[in-house]
């Protein structure tokens, strides 16, 4: 017997027609469930690909913004686990951009610009171009970028091997 099947709290039960409801009720079997009867049964090991996913059975708190959540969830799924999404923080640009735009306006005297996220490489460069500047404002800065999401849109990345320098940034970001 098969309950809940394709989900992350999936279960299976193997039994004869003797023990079978026995077992069912030691498992504690929820709706929706089916029966499968016969030499099919046999093959089970062989067909239960959907048990054999890493994550089958965990399920995973992700606590991103939502507009990054959804990624994150759809790849932990497709591996199995059941993701729970609850955004703990929101991403958009500051109230005020005074501080932000005091920065942009002395951009070319930066030794180094880091991004720490997508979205502040997005809004960073949102900013830039709304002042009247471009990533050549950057030549003199060098860049790093935490994490592959900020360096593959970061302005080093944009321009290949050109000016402006991306840097460095690690191989794998590490989260604990």
């Amino acid at each position: 017997m098969h309950s809940l099947g394709t989900r992350p709290d999936q279960q299976t039960v193997i039994g004869t027609v003797a023990d079978l409801a026995a077992k069912v009720a030691a498992a504690g079997f929820e709706p929706p469930a089916i029966v499968v009867v016969g030499d099919v049964v046999a093959r089970r090991e062989r067909l239960a690909w959907y048990e054999r996913r890493p994550l089958l059975g965990r399920r995973i708190l992700v606590t991103r913004a939502a507009e990054a959540a959804l990624d994150l969830a759809d790849r932990l799924e497709r591996h199995g686990a059941e993701a729970l999404i609850a955004p703990t923080i929101e991403l958009g640009a500051p109230e005020s951009s005074d501080i932000f735009d005091r920065a942009l306006a002395d951009v070319g005297s930066f030794d180094w610009i880091v991004f720490t996220s997508a979205h502040g490489v997005e809004i960073f460069l949102e900013r830039l171009a709304a002042r009247g500047g471009d990533v050549r404002d950057l030549w003199r800065a060098r860049l790093a970028a935490i994490g592959p999401a900020p360096r593959r849109r970061s302005p080093g990345a944009a321009c290949g091997s050109r000016s402006p320098r991306q840097s460095t940034g690690p191989k794998r970001s590490r989260r604990r």
